[in-house]
């Protein structure tokens, strides 16, 4: 899942980068921010994993 979430990510930073319209634009980067989010709870698990 981790390839495929930051597959993901670089398509979403791209979407961002090309869109020309404010409102799209915005959509966007909280569906960016989302999966960072995601990626970054995805990361804690791994941590807390190890530490069992």
């Amino acid at each position: 899942m981790g390839t495929n979430l930051d597959d993901r990510i670089r398509i979403k930073q791209l979407q961002i980068s090309v869109e020309a319209d404010h409102d799209k634009k915005n959509n966007l980067q909280k569906q960016l921010k989302k999966m960072q989010l995601e990626k970054e709870i995805e990361q804690i698990r791994k941590k807390i994993e190890q530490l069992r």
